[in-house]
């Protein structure tokens, strides 16, 4: 739903990163360092970014990864994005 407000909103699809960690899908040796890796991977320019996470409290320690992610990316701020 949000992915669609944003896209509804102008913003382009390759702006969002949308990332699902739910546990049918998840590499349950994942880390939170893996985690803020494979979403850095996806941020390949200095443009804005909107970063949508389905289920992150299954990687323990994801709140480091994300203060990481929104003080050293371009991530918009808004409540609900990143």
């Amino acid at each position: 739903m949000l992915q669609g407000d944003l896209i509804g909103s102008g913003i382009s699809n390759n702006r969002i990163i949308h990332m699902r960690y739910i546990p049918k899908e998840l590499d349950f040796d994942m880390t939170d360092k893996d985690m803020y890796g494979s979403i850095q991977s996806k941020i390949t320019d200095g443009e804005r970014h909107y970063l949508l996470l389905d289920e992150v409290q299954e990687i323990h320690g994801w709140e480091k990864s994300v203060n990481i992610l929104f003080e050293s990316a371009n991530m918009d701020s808004r409540t609900g994005y990143f």
